[in-house]
């Protein structure tokens, strides 16, 4: 539900990979996400957001106000999230609370 989702993500630090690709991502009470690549080559920062229908939206610097929303789905101790078309897109494979990356 939504509100697993707020609790897994807001105030934790959170390490995604994406095919393979690791990630940082740290997601502020505030509204603020901040993620980096964890061997270098890209960091970033953005808005995000939580929506009643179990989705993370995320817009970047880089997406010039545009949201890219993604639904998340727990499978087992993962969690998966899918871009609209269904293709998973990011697995999250550890949270722990945090006050930035």
């Amino acid at each position: 539900s939504s509100d697993q989702i707020a609790e897994l993500l807001i105030g934790h630090a959170v390490t995604a990979k994406s095919g393979d690709k690791m990630f940082r991502f740290y997601y502020d009470p505030s509204n603020v996400v901040s993620g980096v690549l964890t061997n270098g080559g890209w960091e970033g920062s953005g808005s995000y957001a939580i929506t009643d229908t179990n989705k993370v939206c995320v817009s970047m610097a880089a997406d010039n106000g545009r949201f890219r929303c993604l639904t998340a789905v727990r499978n087992g101790a993962v969690v998966q999230k899918f871009d609209v078309n269904g293709k998973m897109t990011f697995e999250l494979l550890s949270t722990e609370p945090s006050t930035g990356l």
